[in-house]
């Protein structure tokens, strides 16, 4: 049951961040301008920018396929650890967003060169970093640029901008759009006083101020437990976004910007290149999914490489979101698209004349945590205790022996690491002596997902 209820709450965690992040990318792509010309005065940029003027700028935001915004979420002014995680993709030709959630748990490799500096300054650093502790290393100023290079190494792609909010901002920003008038879907009580938590709202239609949506998307106890939860987020967050694309808050959007200017730091210097597109937005043009993958032993979320891959190859190479939701769920990650329907066709390779593999040029790195992987350890020598020691040596290492025995075949000269794929071997080699690696990929998933054979090379 305490499983069963894990799931549960990983589920609404991961809904939860997918239906801020729809409004969020509203706001970081449409209303990023008012910041930026509030903090670096460029007005004049704004008025004489040619894409508003209609001539041929040298570069401007007309010239790209897709701008890729890296939206990332604290949960409180101050704070540097990234409860949201997103790559936003605008595609310009159809003003179509695709979100993708991160989940902030989600493992990945130091990129090598910035492992490297690091490393260097501090010992006490992972080979692999969870994306949310990945601010927690480096520098103040360069945390925003460390969290995009990850991601850049990890997916092999250019990441235009970076926003970073508060997400403290979310009462502010409903306030300042709102109220937002709301068919509450059952009476909602609930007290909590170690989370600062009151929730008093009475069943049926509803102007919600800020702090009404908080007790809103906070409220647990529908009858279909957090399915209900999630699916009065979702109808929250339409009724949002529609609010806030309405004509007087468009019209009003620097003022509504200006009270969340304190919650946001971003690079995005090129945002007057956008206002062209604010018209086009709209609700029926956004689709939110989550990266796919699986929660690992440690308590973490393992990304799915070839799912990733594909799922990013579909949102750069195609004209629709339904062809991307398609993609989403069967790698088992829903797609939603907020409202309407998406009728246009998916752009075929024969449309586009390239595939989508050259089209995109999307690698995807898959990370290997080798120290929750099981091992086994067998003794291929006359050495008494040899695979006992070995033990105790991974052990010692932070790695999983889950098993140690003597091998059927004795003497095998050279130790031998069994793995699924190469690097996993390459990280166990300094712990052996003249060992080789033998990559076998039905060893993945397996009981023992690494073999170590040891060798009489161990007695050097």
């Amino acid at each position: 049951m305490a499983n069963k209820n894990k799931v549960r709450r990983n589920k609404f965690f991961r809904v939860f961040i997918m239906s801020f992040a729809a409004f969020s990318v509203v706001v970081a792509l449409a209303t990023t301008v008012y910041v930026l010309v509030a903090k670096n005065n460029l007005l004049s940029k704004v008025l004489q920018n040619p894409v508003l003027k209609n001539e041929n700028a040298k570069t401007s935001a007309k010239d790209k396929a897709f701008t890729v915004i890296a939206l990332f979420g604290v949960d409180q002014m101050g704070s540097y650890r990234t409860d949201v995680n997103m790559l936003v993709f605008f595609n310009h030709k159809n003003q179509e967003i695709n979100v993708v959630s991160v989940p902030r748990d989600t493992k990945f490799n130091w990129p090598e060169e910035l492992y490297t500096e690091i490393s260097a300054k501090r010992k006490d650093v992972p080979k692999i970093i969870p994306i949310n502790e990945v601010p927690a290393y480096v520098a103040a100023d360069i945390r925003n640029e460390a969290s995009v290079k990850v991601l850049e190494n990890a997916f092999h792609m250019n990441i235009d901008y970076y926003v970073n909010m508060d997400l403290a901002a979310f009462k502010y920003i409903v306030d300042l759009v709102g109220p937002i008038s709301f068919e509450v879907p059952v009476d909602m009580k609930h007290s909590d006083p170690a989370q600062n938590l009151e929730i008093n709202l009475s069943k049926g239609l509803q102007e919600l101020n800020g702090e009404k949506a908080e007790q809103l998307i906070r409220y647990r106890g529908y009858p279909d437990a957090d399915l209900g939860r999630i699916k009065t987020q979702q109808a929250f967050l339409k009724a949002f976004v529609e609010q806030l694309l309405k004509p007087e808050n468009k019209v009003n959007l620097p003022g509504i910007i200006k009270g969340v200017y304190p919650y946001i730091q971003t690079d995005f210097t090129d945002a007057a290149d956008y206002l062209v597109y604010l018209d086009q937005i709209s609700t029926d043009k956004l689709l939110t999914t989550t990266l796919p993958g699986n929660p690992t032993e440690d308590k973490k979320y393992a990304y799915d490489s070839a799912g990733a891959k594909k799922l990013f190859e579909a949102i750069l190479t195609t004209k629709t979101l339904a062809a991307v939701q398609e993609i989403a769920e069967a790698s088992g990650t829903t797609g939603t698209v907020q409202s309407g329907e998406v009728t246009t066709e998916p752009t075929t390779e024969k449309q586009t004349g390239e595939s989508a593999e050259s089209s995109s040029g999307v690698q995807v790195q898959e990370v290997y945590d080798v120290k929750i992987m099981p091992i086994g350890v067998y003794n291929g020598t006359d050495i008494s205790g040899l695979a006992a020691k070995t033990k105790q040596k991974l052990e010692t290492g932070g790695y999983r022996v889950v098993k140690v025995g003597n091998y059927q075949t004795k003497p095998v000269e050279k130790t031998m690491i069994k793995v699924y794929a190469q690097p996993i071997g390459d990280e166990l080699l300094p712990y052996f002596e003249g060992a080789i690696v033998q990559v076998d990929e039905a060893l993945k998933g397996k009981e023992e997902e690494i073999v170590i054979i040891l060798g009489l090379t161990e007695k050097k």
